[in-house]
Protein backbone atom coordinates (compact mmCIF):
# COMPACT_ATOMS: atom_id res chain seq x y z
CA UNK A 1 0.00 0.00 0.00
CA UNK A 2 1.29 3.36 -1.09
CA UNK A 3 0.44 6.40 1.35
CA UNK A 4 0.69 10.32 0.14
CA UNK A 5 0.49 12.84 3.51
CA UNK A 6 0.27 16.53 3.19
CA UNK A 7 1.33 18.71 6.60
CA UNK A 8 -1.26 18.19 9.04
CA UNK A 9 -3.07 15.16 6.95
CA UNK A 10 -4.04 11.74 7.90
CA UNK A 11 -6.53 11.38 5.79
CA UNK A 12 -6.56 8.66 3.07
CA UNK A 13 -8.99 8.26 0.55
CA UNK A 14 -9.33 4.46 -1.61
CA UNK A 15 -11.18 4.44 -4.87
CA UNK A 16 -10.62 1.81 -7.47
CA UNK A 17 -7.70 0.47 -5.95
CA UNK A 18 -5.84 3.59 -5.68
CA UNK A 19 -5.02 5.54 -2.60
CA UNK A 20 -5.10 9.66 -2.48
CA UNK A 21 -4.83 12.09 0.76
CA UNK A 22 -7.74 14.21 0.65
CA UNK A 23 -6.63 17.56 2.36
CA UNK A 24 -8.45 19.00 5.22
CA UNK A 25 -11.15 21.78 4.30
CA UNK A 26 -9.09 24.93 4.20
CA UNK A 27 -5.45 23.25 5.15
CA UNK A 28 -2.25 24.41 3.35
CA UNK A 29 -1.89 21.92 0.54
CA UNK A 30 1.96 20.79 -0.33
CA UNK A 31 2.40 18.85 -3.61
CA UNK A 32 3.25 14.89 -3.44
CA UNK A 33 4.46 12.31 -5.61
CA UNK A 34 2.36 8.94 -5.04
CA UNK A 35 3.68 5.75 -6.85
CA UNK A 36 0.38 3.31 -7.31
CA UNK A 37 0.47 -0.56 -7.93
CA UNK A 38 -1.30 -1.06 -11.20
CA UNK A 39 -4.12 -3.61 -11.54
CA UNK A 40 -4.68 -6.32 -14.08
CA UNK A 41 -7.46 -5.24 -15.29
CA UNK A 42 -9.71 -8.60 -17.25
CA UNK A 43 -8.91 -7.42 -21.26
CA UNK A 44 -10.78 -8.86 -24.27
CA UNK A 45 -14.16 -7.55 -25.37
CA UNK A 46 -14.55 -3.94 -25.42
CA UNK A 47 -17.93 -4.14 -24.27
CA UNK A 48 -19.25 -4.99 -20.79
CA UNK A 49 -22.25 -7.06 -19.85
CA UNK A 50 -25.34 -5.21 -19.84
CA UNK A 51 -25.28 -2.99 -16.18
CA UNK A 52 -22.18 -3.60 -15.58
CA UNK A 53 -19.17 -0.53 -14.64
CA UNK A 54 -16.05 -0.39 -16.41
CA UNK A 55 -13.64 -1.87 -14.79
CA UNK A 56 -11.06 -0.05 -13.22
CA UNK A 57 -7.49 1.23 -14.07
CA UNK A 58 -4.88 1.99 -11.77
CA UNK A 59 -2.37 4.60 -12.16
CA UNK A 60 1.28 3.71 -12.49
CA UNK A 61 1.92 7.00 -10.97
CA UNK A 62 -0.04 10.37 -9.52
CA UNK A 63 1.27 14.00 -8.92
CA UNK A 64 -0.76 15.89 -6.73
CA UNK A 65 0.23 19.97 -7.38
CA UNK A 66 -1.47 21.91 -4.34
CA UNK A 67 -1.27 24.78 -2.43
CA UNK A 68 -3.27 27.61 -0.87
CA UNK A 69 -6.48 28.73 -3.17
CA UNK A 70 -7.28 26.64 -5.94
CA UNK A 71 -4.53 24.82 -8.88
CA UNK A 72 -6.25 24.22 -12.54
CA UNK A 73 -4.13 22.46 -15.09
CA UNK A 74 -4.86 22.75 -18.71
CA UNK A 75 -1.91 21.12 -20.61
CA UNK A 76 0.68 19.16 -20.55
CA UNK A 77 3.41 17.47 -22.89
CA UNK A 78 5.75 14.57 -23.00
CA UNK A 79 9.28 13.87 -24.04
CA UNK A 80 11.52 10.93 -23.12
CA UNK A 81 13.10 12.51 -21.04
CA UNK A 82 10.49 15.18 -19.93
CA UNK A 83 7.25 15.68 -18.67
CA UNK A 84 5.15 19.39 -18.64
CA UNK A 85 2.76 20.82 -17.23
CA UNK A 86 0.89 24.17 -17.61
CA UNK A 87 -2.06 26.35 -16.03
CA UNK A 88 -3.19 28.59 -13.69
CA UNK A 89 -3.40 29.53 -9.96
CA UNK A 90 -4.33 31.82 -7.23
CA UNK A 91 -2.99 31.73 -3.79
CA UNK A 92 0.31 29.49 -4.00
CA UNK A 93 1.62 27.00 -5.83
CA UNK A 94 3.78 24.06 -4.33
CA UNK A 95 5.52 20.89 -5.32
CA UNK A 96 8.60 19.19 -4.30
CA UNK A 97 9.58 21.74 -1.70
CA UNK A 98 9.24 24.72 -3.91
CA UNK A 99 6.12 27.22 -4.08
CA UNK A 100 5.23 30.27 -6.23
CA UNK A 101 2.89 32.57 -4.91
CA UNK A 102 0.42 34.56 -7.08
CA UNK A 103 1.28 38.29 -8.06
CA UNK A 104 -2.27 39.26 -9.14
CA UNK A 105 -5.45 37.69 -8.64
CA UNK A 106 -4.70 34.52 -11.18
CA UNK A 107 -1.46 33.51 -12.10
CA UNK A 108 0.02 31.37 -14.81
CA UNK A 109 2.17 28.44 -14.06
CA UNK A 110 4.73 25.50 -15.97
CA UNK A 111 6.16 22.90 -14.13
CA UNK A 112 8.85 20.97 -16.03
CA UNK A 113 9.99 17.55 -13.93
CA UNK A 114 11.17 14.21 -14.97
CA UNK A 115 8.72 11.15 -16.14
CA UNK A 116 9.38 9.66 -12.48
CA UNK A 117 8.68 13.14 -11.12
CA UNK A 118 11.73 14.82 -10.17
CA UNK A 119 11.02 18.52 -10.64
CA UNK A 120 13.44 20.26 -13.29
CA UNK A 121 11.85 23.79 -12.69
CA UNK A 122 9.23 25.61 -11.32
CA UNK A 123 7.61 28.82 -13.40
CA UNK A 124 5.05 31.32 -13.39
CA UNK A 125 4.05 33.96 -15.56
CA UNK A 126 2.45 36.91 -13.04
CA UNK A 127 1.01 40.46 -12.73
CA UNK A 128 -1.08 42.45 -11.14
CA UNK A 129 -4.04 41.22 -13.28
CA UNK A 130 -5.14 37.77 -14.16
CA UNK A 131 -2.59 35.62 -16.46
CA UNK A 132 -2.56 32.27 -17.61
CA UNK A 133 -0.79 29.76 -19.65
CA UNK A 134 -3.02 27.96 -21.84
CA UNK A 135 -0.76 25.52 -23.71
CA UNK A 136 2.81 24.00 -23.34
CA UNK A 137 4.68 21.66 -25.87
CA UNK A 138 8.26 20.18 -25.18
CA UNK A 139 10.33 20.62 -27.97
CA UNK A 140 13.00 17.66 -29.65
CA UNK A 141 15.72 20.23 -28.27
CA UNK A 142 14.20 19.72 -24.58
CA UNK A 143 13.14 23.47 -24.77
CA UNK A 144 9.43 23.94 -24.12
CA UNK A 145 6.82 26.40 -25.72
CA UNK A 146 4.02 27.90 -23.93
CA UNK A 147 1.14 29.91 -24.72
CA UNK A 148 -1.45 31.59 -22.77
CA UNK A 149 -1.99 35.06 -21.69
CA UNK A 150 -1.35 38.23 -19.88
CA UNK A 151 -3.52 41.40 -18.31
CA UNK A 152 -1.29 43.97 -17.46
CA UNK A 153 2.81 44.22 -17.44
CA UNK A 154 3.57 40.75 -16.00
CA UNK A 155 7.36 38.61 -16.10
CA UNK A 156 7.75 35.48 -17.38
CA UNK A 157 10.96 33.94 -15.64
CA UNK A 158 13.64 36.45 -16.35
CA UNK A 159 11.83 38.36 -19.24
CA UNK A 160 9.18 41.56 -19.14
CA UNK A 161 6.42 41.04 -20.72
CA UNK A 162 3.65 44.05 -21.70
CA UNK A 163 0.06 43.84 -21.91
CA UNK A 164 -1.31 45.52 -25.04
CA UNK A 165 -4.83 45.29 -24.80
CA UNK A 166 -7.30 43.67 -21.89
CA UNK A 167 -5.86 40.19 -22.18
CA UNK A 168 -3.03 39.97 -24.75
CA UNK A 169 -2.00 36.76 -26.30
CA UNK A 170 1.79 35.30 -25.60
CA UNK A 171 4.10 33.35 -26.71
CA UNK A 172 7.47 32.20 -25.78
CA UNK A 173 9.88 29.69 -25.27
CA UNK A 174 12.14 28.91 -22.20
CA UNK A 175 14.99 26.58 -21.82
CA UNK A 176 15.45 23.08 -20.34
CA UNK A 177 16.51 24.79 -17.03
CA UNK A 178 13.99 27.30 -17.19
CA UNK A 179 15.01 30.25 -18.60
CA UNK A 180 13.53 32.56 -21.06
CA UNK A 181 15.38 32.60 -24.63
CA UNK A 182 12.56 34.86 -26.05
CA UNK A 183 8.62 36.10 -25.27
CA UNK A 184 6.06 37.92 -27.49
CA UNK A 185 3.03 39.48 -26.87
CA UNK A 186 0.73 40.50 -29.54
CA UNK A 187 -0.35 44.52 -29.99
CA UNK A 188 -3.91 45.11 -31.03
CA UNK A 189 -7.06 45.81 -28.99
CA UNK A 190 -9.68 43.74 -27.54
CA UNK A 191 -9.29 40.60 -25.65
CA UNK A 192 -6.88 38.27 -27.07
CA UNK A 193 -5.36 34.73 -26.21
CA UNK A 194 -2.84 32.48 -27.48
CA UNK A 195 -4.58 28.90 -26.32
CA UNK A 196 -2.16 26.21 -28.38
CA UNK A 197 1.22 26.09 -29.70
CA UNK A 198 3.24 23.46 -31.78
CA UNK A 199 6.16 22.42 -33.72
CA UNK A 200 6.86 21.48 -36.55
CA UNK A 201 9.30 19.20 -38.47
CA UNK A 202 11.95 21.94 -39.05
CA UNK A 203 11.90 23.63 -35.68
CA UNK A 204 9.49 26.15 -36.75
CA UNK A 205 6.55 27.49 -34.31
CA UNK A 206 3.15 27.59 -34.43
CA UNK A 207 0.32 29.86 -31.98
CA UNK A 208 -3.61 29.57 -32.45
CA UNK A 209 -5.83 31.41 -30.82
CA UNK A 210 -8.99 34.14 -30.78
CA UNK A 211 -9.39 38.01 -30.33
CA UNK A 212 -11.92 40.39 -30.11
CA UNK A 213 -11.43 43.34 -31.67
CA UNK A 214 -7.46 43.16 -33.82
CA UNK A 215 -4.30 41.23 -33.38
CA UNK A 216 -0.76 41.45 -34.81
CA UNK A 217 2.30 39.43 -34.47
CA UNK A 218 4.83 41.05 -37.02
CA UNK A 219 3.86 43.54 -39.68
CA UNK A 220 0.05 41.93 -39.87
CA UNK A 221 -2.84 43.06 -38.42
CA UNK A 222 -6.20 40.67 -38.35
CA UNK A 223 -9.36 42.70 -37.71
CA UNK A 224 -12.44 41.12 -36.07
CA UNK A 225 -15.00 40.03 -38.77
CA UNK A 226 -17.69 38.98 -36.16
CA UNK A 227 -17.76 39.32 -31.86
CA UNK A 228 -14.63 37.22 -32.24
CA UNK A 229 -12.07 35.52 -34.76
CA UNK A 230 -9.64 33.27 -34.34
CA UNK A 231 -5.95 33.24 -35.52
CA UNK A 232 -3.04 31.09 -36.65
CA UNK A 233 0.71 32.36 -36.61
CA UNK A 234 3.70 31.00 -37.69
CA UNK A 235 7.61 31.76 -36.28
CA UNK A 236 11.08 31.03 -36.61
CA UNK A 237 12.94 28.95 -33.91
CA UNK A 238 14.08 32.53 -32.89
CA UNK A 239 10.71 33.53 -32.42
CA UNK A 240 10.54 35.57 -35.53
CA UNK A 241 6.95 35.98 -36.77
CA UNK A 242 6.55 34.82 -40.12
CA UNK A 243 3.25 34.70 -41.04
CA UNK A 244 -0.72 34.90 -39.68
CA UNK A 245 -3.99 33.98 -41.07
CA UNK A 246 -7.45 34.52 -39.91
CA UNK A 247 -10.04 32.25 -38.66
CA UNK A 248 -13.21 34.29 -39.45
CA UNK A 249 -16.87 35.09 -39.87
CA UNK A 250 -19.86 36.62 -38.28
CA UNK A 251 -20.46 35.61 -34.98
CA UNK A 252 -17.78 33.52 -32.65
CA UNK A 253 -14.99 31.82 -33.54
CA UNK A 254 -12.76 29.86 -31.45
CA UNK A 255 -9.63 27.33 -31.33
CA UNK A 256 -9.47 24.43 -29.00
CA UNK A 257 -6.22 22.76 -30.44
CA UNK A 258 -3.42 22.90 -32.89
CA UNK A 259 -1.36 20.01 -34.17
CA UNK A 260 1.11 19.01 -36.75
CA UNK A 261 1.33 16.17 -38.16
CA UNK A 262 4.49 14.01 -39.50
CA UNK A 263 3.66 15.01 -43.09
CA UNK A 264 3.77 19.04 -41.61
CA UNK A 265 0.26 19.54 -42.11
CA UNK A 266 -1.16 22.29 -39.47
CA UNK A 267 -4.00 20.95 -38.10
CA UNK A 268 -6.80 23.40 -36.20
CA UNK A 269 -9.47 22.42 -34.31
CA UNK A 270 -12.17 24.34 -33.00
CA UNK A 271 -15.51 25.74 -32.88
CA UNK A 272 -17.73 28.74 -34.95
CA UNK A 273 -20.90 30.66 -34.50
CA UNK A 274 -23.25 31.60 -37.57
CA UNK A 275 -20.43 31.97 -39.93
CA UNK A 276 -16.71 30.60 -41.04
CA UNK A 277 -14.26 31.72 -42.96
CA UNK A 278 -10.63 30.38 -43.80
CA UNK A 279 -8.73 31.18 -47.07
CA UNK A 280 -11.56 31.05 -48.82
CA UNK A 281 -13.48 28.69 -48.05
CA UNK A 282 -16.92 28.18 -45.78
CA UNK A 283 -18.11 26.47 -43.14
CA UNK A 284 -21.67 24.74 -42.50
CA UNK A 285 -23.40 25.47 -39.76
CA UNK A 286 -25.56 23.13 -37.41
CA UNK A 287 -28.91 24.53 -36.64
CA UNK A 288 -28.84 22.73 -33.60
CA UNK A 289 -25.54 23.27 -31.65
CA UNK A 290 -24.46 26.63 -30.05
CA UNK A 291 -21.40 25.86 -31.99
CA UNK A 292 -19.85 24.03 -34.74
CA UNK A 293 -17.02 22.08 -35.14
CA UNK A 294 -14.79 22.09 -37.52
CA UNK A 295 -10.94 20.81 -38.36
CA UNK A 296 -8.83 22.93 -40.75
CA UNK A 297 -5.35 22.00 -42.57
CA UNK A 298 -2.98 24.28 -43.47
CA UNK A 299 0.08 24.46 -45.40
CA UNK A 300 3.52 25.62 -44.12
CA UNK A 301 2.98 28.39 -46.42
CA UNK A 302 -0.31 29.46 -44.47
CA UNK A 303 -2.47 28.54 -47.44
CA UNK A 304 -5.42 26.38 -46.48
CA UNK A 305 -5.54 22.86 -47.64
CA UNK A 306 -9.35 22.05 -46.92
CA UNK A 307 -11.61 22.61 -43.76
CA UNK A 308 -14.03 19.64 -42.82
CA UNK A 309 -17.11 21.73 -40.64
CA UNK A 310 -19.42 18.61 -40.57
CA UNK A 311 -18.33 16.76 -37.83
CA UNK A 312 -21.57 15.86 -35.82
CA UNK A 313 -25.50 15.24 -36.80
CA UNK A 314 -23.92 14.42 -40.18
CA UNK A 315 -25.61 11.15 -40.03
CA UNK A 316 -29.12 12.65 -38.61
CA UNK A 317 -31.28 14.60 -41.25
CA UNK A 318 -31.87 17.57 -39.38
CA UNK A 319 -35.23 18.10 -40.08
CA UNK A 320 -36.55 14.90 -39.22
CA UNK A 321 -34.29 15.39 -35.98
CA UNK A 322 -35.90 18.77 -34.97
CA UNK A 323 -40.06 17.41 -35.91
CA UNK A 324 -38.97 14.65 -33.60
CA UNK A 325 -38.18 16.91 -31.11
CA UNK A 326 -40.89 20.10 -31.42
CA UNK A 327 -42.49 19.29 -27.94
CA UNK A 328 -39.05 20.16 -26.11
CA UNK A 329 -36.43 23.21 -27.04
CA UNK A 330 -33.00 21.72 -27.54
CA UNK A 331 -29.99 23.62 -26.93
CA UNK A 332 -26.30 21.42 -27.47
CA UNK A 333 -23.79 22.66 -26.31
CA UNK A 334 -20.36 21.58 -27.81
CA UNK A 335 -17.19 21.02 -25.52
CA UNK A 336 -13.89 19.91 -27.22
CA UNK A 337 -12.60 18.61 -30.28
CA UNK A 338 -10.04 16.93 -30.22
CA UNK A 339 -7.27 15.20 -33.11
CA UNK A 340 -5.01 12.97 -33.32
CA UNK A 341 -3.12 10.94 -35.95
CA UNK A 342 -3.72 7.34 -36.49
CA UNK A 343 -1.25 4.53 -36.92
CA UNK A 344 -2.49 4.26 -40.96
CA UNK A 345 -2.01 7.80 -41.67
CA UNK A 346 -5.42 8.83 -41.31
CA UNK A 347 -6.87 11.10 -38.85
CA UNK A 348 -8.99 10.74 -35.57
CA UNK A 349 -11.24 13.22 -34.54
CA UNK A 350 -13.31 13.43 -31.07
CA UNK A 351 -15.93 15.90 -30.91
CA UNK A 352 -17.96 16.18 -27.46
CA UNK A 353 -20.90 17.75 -27.12
CA UNK A 354 -23.95 18.05 -24.82
CA UNK A 355 -27.73 18.38 -25.25
CA UNK A 356 -29.40 20.33 -22.93
CA UNK A 357 -33.58 20.23 -22.79
CA UNK A 358 -36.61 21.86 -21.18
CA UNK A 359 -40.14 23.08 -22.11
CA UNK A 360 -41.03 26.27 -22.89
CA UNK A 361 -37.65 27.23 -24.04
CA UNK A 362 -36.30 26.87 -20.27
CA UNK A 363 -32.99 24.95 -20.29
CA UNK A 364 -32.92 22.62 -17.87
CA UNK A 365 -29.77 22.64 -15.47
CA UNK A 366 -28.15 18.99 -16.09
CA UNK A 367 -27.96 17.88 -19.26
CA UNK A 368 -29.98 15.02 -20.70
CA UNK A 369 -27.82 13.10 -23.32
CA UNK A 370 -23.28 13.75 -23.52
CA UNK A 371 -22.84 12.53 -26.94
CA UNK A 372 -18.82 11.91 -28.26
CA UNK A 373 -18.26 11.53 -31.99
CA UNK A 374 -15.73 9.40 -33.02
CA UNK A 375 -14.30 10.21 -36.99
CA UNK A 376 -11.77 9.41 -38.88
CA UNK A 377 -11.14 11.82 -41.55
CA UNK A 378 -8.43 11.02 -44.68
CA UNK A 379 -5.58 13.10 -45.04
CA UNK A 380 -7.70 15.46 -47.35
CA UNK A 381 -10.22 15.26 -44.95
CA UNK A 382 -12.82 13.20 -46.38
CA UNK A 383 -14.87 11.42 -43.83
CA UNK A 384 -14.01 7.87 -43.42
CA UNK A 385 -16.07 6.64 -40.62
CA UNK A 386 -18.55 7.90 -37.89
CA UNK A 387 -19.05 6.71 -34.08
CA UNK A 388 -21.45 8.33 -31.67
CA UNK A 389 -21.44 7.18 -28.03
CA UNK A 390 -23.95 8.37 -25.42
CA UNK A 391 -23.96 9.33 -22.30
CA UNK A 392 -27.48 9.07 -20.48
CA UNK A 393 -29.06 11.53 -17.81
CA UNK A 394 -25.48 12.67 -16.87
CA UNK A 395 -21.99 14.67 -18.25
CA UNK A 396 -18.77 13.66 -20.60
CA UNK A 397 -16.04 15.98 -20.61
CA UNK A 398 -12.94 15.22 -23.29
CA UNK A 399 -9.88 15.77 -22.20
CA UNK A 400 -8.04 14.87 -25.43
CA UNK A 401 -6.96 12.14 -27.82
CA UNK A 402 -2.84 10.89 -28.07
CA UNK A 403 -1.42 8.10 -30.01
CA UNK A 404 0.59 5.97 -28.12
CA UNK A 405 2.38 3.03 -30.20
CA UNK A 406 -0.40 2.22 -32.64
CA UNK A 407 -2.61 2.95 -30.71
CA UNK A 408 -5.24 6.23 -30.35
CA UNK A 409 -5.57 6.94 -26.96
CA UNK A 410 -8.67 8.38 -25.17
CA UNK A 411 -9.12 10.29 -22.12
CA UNK A 412 -11.97 11.83 -21.26
CA UNK A 413 -14.40 12.34 -17.59
CA UNK A 414 -18.10 11.15 -16.97
CA UNK A 415 -20.45 10.97 -14.81
CA UNK A 416 -23.79 8.64 -14.91
CA UNK A 417 -23.83 5.90 -17.56
CA UNK A 418 -21.94 5.33 -20.92
CA UNK A 419 -23.35 2.94 -23.45
CA UNK A 420 -20.38 1.68 -25.50
CA UNK A 421 -22.83 -1.47 -26.81
CA UNK A 422 -24.41 -2.03 -23.22
CA UNK A 423 -25.06 0.27 -20.21
CA UNK A 424 -21.68 0.74 -18.22
CA UNK A 425 -21.63 3.26 -14.72
CA UNK A 426 -19.13 5.64 -13.55
CA UNK A 427 -18.27 5.24 -10.21
CA UNK A 428 -17.29 8.40 -7.93
CA UNK A 429 -18.82 11.90 -7.99
CA UNK A 430 -17.24 12.64 -11.37
CA UNK A 431 -14.70 9.67 -12.79
CA UNK A 432 -11.60 9.44 -15.62
CA UNK A 433 -12.27 7.29 -18.30
CA UNK A 434 -9.05 5.91 -20.60
CA UNK A 435 -9.77 3.82 -23.17
CA UNK A 436 -8.33 3.25 -27.12
CA UNK A 437 -10.31 3.67 -30.30
CA UNK A 438 -10.74 0.48 -31.71
CA UNK A 439 -10.71 0.47 -35.74
CA UNK A 440 -14.67 1.25 -36.06
CA UNK A 441 -14.42 3.82 -33.65
CA UNK A 442 -16.01 2.08 -30.18
CA UNK A 443 -14.41 2.15 -26.96
CA UNK A 444 -11.61 -0.72 -26.81
CA UNK A 445 -11.23 -1.94 -23.23
CA UNK A 446 -12.43 0.99 -21.42
CA UNK A 447 -11.59 1.26 -18.28
CA UNK A 448 -12.36 4.28 -15.09
CA UNK A 449 -10.57 5.66 -12.56
CA UNK A 450 -12.40 7.40 -9.67
CA UNK A 451 -12.01 8.27 -6.06
CA UNK A 452 -14.42 8.54 -3.33
CA UNK A 453 -15.83 11.63 -2.61
CA UNK A 454 -13.23 13.49 -5.63
CA UNK A 455 -14.60 14.96 -8.74
CA UNK A 456 -11.77 14.54 -11.62
CA UNK A 457 -12.42 16.37 -14.75
CA UNK A 458 -10.09 15.72 -17.68
CA UNK A 459 -7.95 18.48 -19.09
CA UNK A 460 -5.54 17.00 -21.79
CA UNK A 461 -3.56 13.88 -22.44
CA UNK A 462 -0.07 13.04 -23.50
CA UNK A 463 1.23 9.98 -24.67
CA UNK A 464 4.92 8.63 -24.67
CA UNK A 465 6.92 5.15 -25.36
CA UNK A 466 4.01 2.90 -23.54
CA UNK A 467 2.65 5.40 -21.09
CA UNK A 468 -0.12 7.85 -21.48
CA UNK A 469 -0.71 10.82 -19.57
CA UNK A 470 -3.65 12.77 -18.07
CA UNK A 471 -4.07 15.90 -16.09
CA UNK A 472 -7.25 16.28 -14.27
CA UNK A 473 -8.55 19.05 -11.88
CA UNK A 474 -9.02 17.06 -8.30
CA UNK A 475 -12.32 18.77 -6.57
CA UNK A 476 -13.15 18.14 -2.84
CA UNK A 477 -16.59 17.63 -3.04
CA UNK A 478 -17.11 18.38 0.67
CA UNK A 479 -14.08 21.09 0.99
CA UNK A 480 -14.28 22.48 -2.37
CA UNK A 481 -10.43 22.30 -2.43
CA UNK A 482 -8.89 22.26 -5.93
CA UNK A 483 -5.81 20.73 -6.71
CA UNK A 484 -3.92 19.69 -10.46
CA UNK A 485 -3.64 15.84 -10.71
CA UNK A 486 -1.29 14.51 -13.51
CA UNK A 487 -2.07 10.66 -13.67
CA UNK A 488 -0.22 8.21 -15.45
CA UNK A 489 -1.11 4.50 -16.96
CA UNK A 490 -0.01 1.81 -18.83
CA UNK A 491 -3.03 0.37 -20.31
Amino acid sequence: MNRTTRRGVDQTLRGSGAELSRPRPRARRVACLAALALVQPACGSSRAEPDQKIGVIVPAASIQLGGAGFQAPHAISASPQTLVVSGAFDGSFNYAGQSLGAVGGLDGFVVAMSPAGELRFLRQVGGDGDDDIRDVQVEPSGNILVAGHVTTSAILGDAALDARSEWTALVAELSSDGSTRWALTASGAGVQDANAVAIGPDGSIYCAGDFTQTLSFGDTVLTADGRSDAYLAKFSSAGEPLWLRAIGGAGTQSVHELHVGSDGAILVSGGFQESLAVGGARGVPSPMIDQTPFVASFLDTGELAWLNSELVFINHDHAAYLASHDQHSQHVSLGRVSVSEAAAGSLRVAVAYEELSGLNGEVVAHPAVSTLSVLELATDGARLSFTTLESSESLLQLGGLSTLSDRTMLGASWTGSLDTGSPQHADGPRSLLVAGLAADGQLSVPRQFSVEGISLTATDVAAQGDTFWTTARWSDVASGDVDALVLSFQP
